[in-house]
């Protein structure tokens, strides 16, 4: 079944449409549920306080976009270098828990109205499945496809394909971490801590992903490229009030 959220009243007209790149996968069924609940919620109380309903939302998308981004690629491409990624999760898990425990569980309902907003942006329905969507910068978009294309013949350096990780990490950082605080009127101390844990869980990742490059062979490099290929899809997007660094080229 489809669901239509477009009647959230925090939601503004959406006047532009255009073709972009993502990075998309579908979510779960606990991860759809979730945020379909909230969302509902939302738009049929407006004026209640849904902050129960918001705080479930965190720990199960954090646990789909670790499997999404590090897990599920790295089980493919068969990696030997895997030793360091045990610690590596737990430290962006733990970090991204935090900030969403600290910061997320306090938001009034102003500021959850302003996140369902926001997942709503993320929400992409496409064959009745319910997608979460990263857009990308165009440019950006065209530099990972043809260091995925050159990976999946054999052609792309280590050093390349751990850029293009890096830009893919960096786009869903963009997309809901800072995006999600953004909708957050935070306090001196709290906005510490939430740059304090963006800056954690961009180098565990980084740091997770370019050790396990490092000791693939050409067969996982070629196994994880594929993975992250797979990844990216175009979609009808629609946008109005979207960030700048988001607008069409």
């Amino acid at each position: 079944m489809r669901h239509e959220f477009s009647r959230l009243p925090s939601l503004k007209p959406r006047s532009m449409k255009y073709k972009t790149p993502f990075v998309a996968f579908v979510a779960p069924e606990p991860l759809q549920h979730a945020i379909v609940t909230f969302l509902e919620a939302v738009r049929v109380r407006p004026d209640a306080d849904h902050g129960a309903l918001l705080q479930a939302i965190a720990p199960l998308f954090i646990e789909v976009a670790l499997d999404t981004f590090f897990l599920a690629p790295l089980r493919l491409s068969s990696s030997q270098g895997a030793s360091p990624i045990p610690g590596s999760i737990k430290m962006i898990r733990k970090a991204a828990l935090s900030m969403s425990g600290k910061v997320v569980k306090g938001a009034n309902q102003n500021e959850q109205m302003a996140l369902a907003d926001h997942f709503q942006s993320l929400c992409l329905w496409q064959d009745g499945q319910l997608h979460i969507v990263f857009p990308l910068l165009p440019a950006v978009a065209e530099n990972i496809a043809q260091v995925l294309g050159l990976a999946l013949t054999g052609q792309a350096c280590t050093v390349s394909l751990m850029d293009a990780m890096h830009a893919v990490h960096d786009e869903v950082l963009a997309t809901f971490y800072d995006a999600t605080t953004d909708c957050l009127s935070l306090g001196r101390v709290n906005r510490h801590l939430t740059a304090a844990a963006r800056v954690t869980i961009r180098k565990a990742a980084s740091s997770a992903m370019d050790k396990s490059l490092l000791a693939m062979d050409p067969e996982g490099k070629k196994a994880l490229a594929r993975y992250f290929h797979n990844l990216l899809k175009p979609f009808d997007y629609e946008q109005s009030h979207g960030s700048k660094r988001r607008q069409p080229a």
